[in-house]
């Protein structure tokens, strides 16, 4: 997993940030034997690993000196974005999303996120069927701390276009004349 990855934080006039998400933990790796896969793939040899990141948020500056896109460098909100996954670890890659987690947190308290959204998945071809394979949930109520079981079953190849990961948004608002939209992506591939 890249150490860092990149989210956007949109105001409510258009103006665009980019916020960085820096890896927490490490990959961890428990080496699984799955009969079923055996029997049905050669490329029974998995592994199950999980990548967490965390963005900082910066307050804007209310001084009213800068644009609305620079900070006072202090931290308004925080947010975790964390999948679990299964992944084979020989052969052509393929993966099954199994769990996303994460929180968000206001540290400012003239800061307010008033809702979220979140998104996961995957979509691809399996190994042994070229054609496009749709495993997505959509949870429009997510808590502070979240933890979604996915019950999905079936790998997908990273070839062809092949993804898997989750999407988080967050309406974020100061004061009573500002907003954004803050968007972050947490994905395999």
């Amino acid at each position: 997993m890249p150490e860092a990855i990149e989210g956007t934080l949109i105001s409510d006039e258009g103006e665009e940030v980019t916020i960085v998400g820096e890896l927490i933990e490490p990959d961890s790796e428990i080496s699984l034997f799955s009969l079923s896969d055996s029997a049905n793939d050669s490329e029974s040899n998995l592994v199950s690993n999980e990548a967490s990141y965390e963005f900082s948020i910066m307050a804007a500056d209310t001084s009213g000196t800068k644009t609305t896109t620079q900070t006072d460098n202090s931290v308004s909100a925080k947010v975790i974005l964390k999948i679990h996954y299964t992944e084979t670890i020989t052969g052509i890659k393929k993966a099954v999303l199994t769990q996303v987690s994460g929180s968000y947190k206001r540290i400012d308290p003239t800061v307010r996120i008033n809702g979220a959204i979140l998104t996961y998945g995957s979509t691809g071809p399996t190994r042994s069927n070229p054609a496009y394979i749709t495993q997505r949930r959509t949870q429009t109520v997510v808590p502070s701390n979240f933890s979604y079981r996915t019950f999905f079953n079936t790998k997908v190849t990273q070839l062809g276009g092949g993804a898997v990961g989750a999407n988080l948004g967050l309406n974020i608002s100061r004061g009573t004349g500002r907003s954004w939209s803050l968007k972050v992506s947490n994905n395999l591939f």
